[in-house]
């Protein structure tokens, strides 16, 4: 593959080698969706969504994941900060008018009256001109007019500039005015009027209209919405199909409103509400009840949008009162158990008018504090046992909760699916929440009372999953088994993992009952990134792994750390050998790749008993040309960085019509034995300015772009680069196809400590890289280094200097930091 003489030109003219951070090179034009507005919508129903985020200019397209959902844009809205003194004098006029067509003062057809009555006074009489005054005018003019036809003056009236009409700011609240009632009208008056202090959050600014068909038969639960863009597909947010009437909050609904504006009529239950907690606001919800007949109120938020960013705690901590009519507190929720998301029922003392009202717990406010609440004869799961079952074997679990069809369900065991899956049940059409279980190819043991001592223990043999409880306050769990000396025992807890609320503790003690190992919480983190336990953010399930010193029997202690009990504190407790065993995942959820070119992605691995061995990562049944680069992770590294290459095609052809979606699998060889393990998709978001947390996604998806030709790489050196601390090491790299454009920087995206792109060299058919390594970096260090290429644009005379943007990817490059 020769290198025609105008490349090497460019090369040689064009690079300026840089190292540094991709965050410190340019701007990402990546589409982030930050809020749906309403959530959700009825079986059957067209709905009406506004869509919050920012990078969404030019959004065409809406994915929802599963059948009988369809979605389309109707318009896109720039942000809208503040409006200007003449704007604000348009839109009071507008509000005016409209209320005064309300009150009654308005003329026929709709057309505004005059506000106030006027009064007319009588025309001011003028003395008459003199004869001399009147020629003497007639003969001033006459010049002037003289002056005006020979070019040789001017006329002394200044032209009056004709201003532009006054318009108003392109915002979905100001576009039927004319049709508002007197509540709209308010609420448009309080968010464009009351104030011109207006804070934007960026990542919400931007607005997008989508229409949203839900067929009669879609099928009921949590889908994921997306938005397609040029610049690629958003992050993915979840959009609920339900099959109660649904109704959405209307602005303003504090406890206070003005008497002027007329209350709204109690909604009758069952309902779904959907509402946003806007900046200062508390929301009243009025609904009718019965007495005696109870009322479950179940509030989703976080379960809608897991993570904010700029935000603490990190998601909106909604809180729900229920008051009498006459303003009595019946019943408070600000959590359930350890969710956030309020879940509570109360029983009715009367028949009547009830409020709901609804808040932030430290009364903050924002257009992506989104929730959807059921109101009234809801089902919903609050206890499930045992959490698991083993694989192949059919058995029964119990349920119990709050207007439940059944008390016991059917596990699947099925080989297909994974170790974790999930269940609901379905009531009077309406759907329950969705529940975790687990399923292991270990024995099952059931836990049998009174083992609350190592007195009185209950025996058991390795290895096994215990189903168990601990039933009050106080209680622990003794468990009993003879070991020998050398022996390796590994004991793990699935609680939290499962929805319990139990906080377990674990220990395990020696026959003199001195502890050998205790644990409480264990935490599966790289730096701030959580790994291990998708948006459990309390990780409080316990693991211990030891060698037993000596012959004889030992035991193992469960109980909780905060001393609480009941019939929802259950457990699954595997004791057995350590299983070296391995959880990958792929993120971003969605990337956009040119056509020829590399586009990274990353893959992380969550090690369990001990396992210590590489990881490779493959492409499952993928259209062909597809492939990866470096998609290895290498012994005792927790992640690394990889390239896809999306295969090259004919202009536009490379393209495919929409988004491809891409499975990934993970194999392995350690100690002998070969072990294999389905890719999960997850996106990388940051909890409250610091955690990260690879929050679950359900598709991995790429969306090929043909604009432009890449330059088709490939990396000519088999195996990882050695880096030798203080010296510097080659990459050579042959090329084909076009050269990159001049000014180009190279720069390693998020290198390492201590490695940098020094310098390159051009060869025939490609180049060489230089890549140094500090004196200070770690030997043994391994991974995969990225480097890009970045155009810095050269300001126009008189304008703003152009953003940065990514030109070109190098393949992934394997390095390993060795000795001299």
């Amino acid at each position: 593959m020769a290198m025609n003489p105008m490349v090497h030109l460019i090369l040689a003219a064009g690079f300026v080698l840089a190292a540094g951070p991709m965050g410190g090179q340019g701007v990402t034009t990546t589409p982030n969706l930050g809020y749906l507005y309403p959530a959700g919508g009825k079986q059957g129903s067209t709905v009406e969504v506004l869509a919050g985020g920012q990078r969404l200019a030019g959004v065409h397209g809406v994915l929802v994941t599963g059948d009988g959902v369809e979605a389309t844009v109707v318009k896109h809205y720039r942000p809208v900060r503040n409006v200007n003194g003449d704007q604000r004098k348009l839109l009071t006029k507008l509000l005016q008018d409209r209320m005064d067509v309300l009150n009654g003062k308005g003329g026929k057809g709709g057309r505004p009256g005059p506000s106030r009555k006027t009064t007319r006074s009588a025309p001011k009489k003028v003395a008459p001109a003199t004869k001399a005054a009147r020629q003497e005018k007639a003969k001033s003019e006459s010049k002037k007019n003289d002056r005006k036809k020979d070019g040789t003056g001017k006329d002394d009236k200044k032209k009056e500039v004709e201003k532009p009409p006054v318009k108003l700011p392109a915002h979905p609240l100001l576009e039927n005015i004319g049709a508002m009632s007197l509540r709209e009208l308010e609420h448009v008056r309080r968010t464009f009027l009351r104030t011109n202090r207006n804070q934007v959050n960026p990542q919400i600014a931007e607005l997008v209209a989508l229409r949203i068909e839900i067929a009669p038969d879609a099928g009921p639960g949590d889908r994921t919405l997306r938005l397609l863009t040029p610049n690629g597909l958003s992050n993915p947010l979840c959009f609920q199909v339900g099959s109660l009437p649904e109704w959405s909050e209307q602005e303003p609904n504090e406890p206070r409103v003005d008497p002027k504006i007329p209350p709204l009529k109690p909604l009758a239950l069952p309902v779904v509400v959907n509402g946003q907690i806007l900046p200062g606001d508390i929301d009243r919800i009025r609904f009718r009840a019965k007495r005696g007949e109870p009322v479950v109120v179940d509030a989703r938020a976080r379960q809608l949008i897991p993570y904010l960013a700029d935000a603490v705690p990190g998601w909106f901590q909604i809180v729900v009162t229920v008051y009498d009519d006459k303003g009595r507190e019946l019943a408070y929720a600000d959590d359930f158990r350890f969710s956030p998301d309020p879940l509570m029922r109360f029983v009715p003392p009367a028949d009547g008018v009830y409020q709901l009202e609804v808040r932030d717990s430290i009364f903050r406010g924002r257009r992506d504090f989104v929730y959807r609440i059921r109101i009234g004869k809801v089902p919903v799961i609050t206890e499930l046992f045992p959490l698991g079952t083993r694989r192949g074997l059919v058995s029964k679990g119990t349920v119990r909760g709050w207007n439940l069809p059944v008390k016991t369900v059917d596990f699947d065991p099925g080989a297909s699916g994974g170790p974790l899956r999930k269940l609901s049940l379905r009531a009077n059409g309406q759907c329950t929440n969705t529940v975790p279980y687990a399923v292991d190819p270990l024995a099952q043991i059931s836990e049998r009372e009174p083992n609350d001592t190592p007195g009185k223990p209950q025996g058991i043999k390795l290895p096994g999953v215990i189903n168990g409880r601990i039933e009050r306050e106080g209680d622990v769990d003794v468990f009993r088994f003879h070991g020998r000396a050398g022996q390796e025992v590994v004991a793990d807890v699935q609680a939290r993992r499962l929805n319990s609320p139990l906080d377990s503790k674990l220990s395990l003690l020696d026959h003199r009952g001195s502890t050998l190992v205790h644990n409480d919480d264990f935490m599966e983190k790289d730096g701030h990134l959580h790994t291990g336990r998708g948006l459990i953010t309390h990780h409080a399930d316990s693991y211990l792994r030891a060698t037993l010193p000596e012959d004889g029997p030992y035991f193992l202690v469960i109980g909780d750390s905060q001393a609480h009990g009941g019939s929802a504190y259950a457990y699954r407790l595997r004791l057995s050998a350590p299983e070296p065993r391995f959880r990958a995942l792929v993120t971003p959820s969605a990337i956009v790749a040119r056509a020829g070119g590399h586009t990274p992605l990353s893959f992380h691995v969550d090690r369990q008993d001990g396992f210590e061995g590489a990881v490779d990562i493959e492409l499952v049944d993928a259209p062909g040309g597809y492939r990866l680069q470096a998609a290895r992770i290498p012994a005792g590294c927790d992640h690394v960085r990889a390239t896809l290459v999306v295969p090259r095609g004919r202009g536009k052809a490379t393209a495919a019509d929409g988004p491809i979606e891409l499975h990934f699998r993970a194999v392995a060889v350690f100690r002998g034995q070969s072990l294999e393990s389905a890719v999960g998709v997850a996106d990388d978001r940051m909890q409250a300015f610091l955690w990260r947390h690879l929050v679950p996604a359900d598709q991995f998806l790429v969306m090929p772009r043909a604009k432009g030709r890449a330059m088709v790489m490939e990396i000519e050196s088999p195996g990882p680069i050695r880096l030798v601390p203080g010296s510097t090491s080659d990459v050579r790299i042959r090329t084909e196809g076009p050269g990159l454009p001049l000014a180009v920087r190279l720069a390693a995206s998020g290198p390492p400590p201590g490695i940098v792109v020094e310098d390159f060299g051009l060869l025939a058919d490609g180049f060489v890289l230089k890549i140094r390594a500090e004196v200070s970096t770690e030997v043994g260090l391994t991974g995969n280094l990225i480097v890009e290429g970045w155009m810095h644009p050269e300001a126009k005379k008189g304008g703003r200097k152009p953003r940065p943007y990514l030109a070109a990817v190098l393949p992934a490059i394997p390095f390993v930091v060795t000795s001299p």
